[in-house]
């Protein structure tokens, strides 16, 4: 599975425009690779670019590169948890 955070993050438009050709922050992490990962079995045969969410993870497509002996999502969308100080009981 590729991991596959945003590969581009745009953050303030003064500080891009000053610090970076084009106007793009470009993320480190862009790609992470998760080997030996386990899904469903019948994921072996889904079409490219067919989406799926993984859950708690995120929503993931899959990859043109896939073959049936490996199987490659990309991360289209994360899924933010919140973390217990954010969890509070509504009045």
């Amino acid at each position: 599975m590729r991991w596959k955070p945003r590969s581009v993050c745009i953050t303030d438009r003064a500080e891009v425009m000053r610090d970076v050709d084009g106007g793009l922050h470009l993320n480190p992490d862009w790609l992470d690779h998760l080997p030996g990962c386990l899904t469903e079995p019948g994921l072996r045969h889904a079409p490219t670019g067919a989406r799926f969410e993984f859950k708690g993870q995120g929503y993931f497509c899959v990859y043109p590169d896939t073959t049936l002996g490996r199987l490659i999502f990309n991360r289209t969308v994360s899924l933010k948890t919140l973390g217990p100080e954010i969890q509070k009981p509504r009045p």
